[in-house]
């Protein structure tokens, strides 16, 4: 107890000065927070009799907050209405009615008429391809001449096939001495003679044979597949769409396997890999 006295006799005047220039440095700090407070934010006190004066930032205050306080609508503007003049309208309708009908068409060229029988060719073109050979539609003639010196078609037809059609009996092969059934048609041509497609389709392979030259091959859409065989010149590639009637290849020179035949096409159609006679189609 004695050590304790003895310190505060001896340390209290410090500790007093301590604990005296601790609170003085809060109340000024204290002091400052509320000055600079007052200054950037106003003064917290309202006094309700005071009149705020317009210009004042109180003032200025209490004007922004009646007028949000008392928004009167503005009244509703009024659009015109526009009169509607029937008879004008009418007048209008009936002479755009008159001009209609009045109108002189314009008559149709030779251009217009070839350029829409284009259309409908490559509108026709489209869907054979998109649609498929059906079996009913009749095929084109692969080769130009159909009619003999005559005029007469059949007798032409006839006289141009060179080995019939035959899987149901064997005809003779004059070259090889043997006969045998007949998967196709060889048709007599001359060598250089355009070679057309029988219908529309896309070329899956161009290759070279042994017993029938370059053969093209077009499958026609539904299973059905037409080869052409004793070629040269071919202008398709494989994948290439083909349209009916166009141009693939020329009759070429003809294989060793049917010199004594003499030169022609040989075309072959089948349906889902089974022979079909390419004349019972052929329009």
């Amino acid at each position: 107890m004695n050590k304790f006295k003895v310190f505060f006799k001896t340390k209290g005047f410090y500790i007093a000065l301590t604990i005296g220039v601790v609170a003085f440095a809060v109340l000024t700090g204290v002091y400052e927070y509320r000055s600079n407070q007052e200054k950037f934010l106003g003064s917290p006190e309202v006094d309700l009799n005071q009149s705020y004066i317009e210009g004042s930032a109180n003032g200025d205050a209490a004007k922004n907050i009646d007028s949000s306080t008392n928004i009167k609508a503005s009244p509703t503007t009024e659009v015109p209405r526009v009169e509607e003049k029937p008879q004008e309208v009418a007048e209008e309708n009936e002479e755009y009615k008159e001009n209609a009908d009045n109108k002189e068409e314009t008559p149709a060229t030779s251009d217009d008429v070839e350029n829409v029988q284009t259309h409908k060719d490559a509108v026709e073109d489209v869907n054979q391809r998109s649609t498929g050979y059906d079996g009913d539609a009749s095929l084109a003639w692969p080769l130009v001449s159909r009619t003999d010196v005559a005029g007469n078609t059949d007798a032409a037809e006839a006289t141009a096939i060179v080995l019939p059609y035959s899987m149901d009996t064997t005809v003779y092969f004059e070259t090889l001495g043997v006969y045998k059934c007949n998967p196709g048609v060889m048709l007599r041509g001359t060598e250089g003679e355009n070679v057309y497609a029988v219908y529309g389709g896309t070329v899956t392979e161009v290759k070279d044979t042994k017993e029938f030259g370059t053969v093209v091959t077009i499958d026609m859409g539904n299973g059905y597949e037409a080869k052409y065989g004793q070629l040269m010149n071919v202008c398709v590639k494989e994948g290439n769409p083909v349209a009916t009637g166009q141009n693939i290849a020329e009759v070429g020179a003809v294989s060793d396997y049917y010199s004594k035949e003499g030169t022609n096409l040989y075309l072959a159609i089948t349906k889902d890999g089974i022979p079909v006679n390419p004349i019972s189609l052929i329009e």
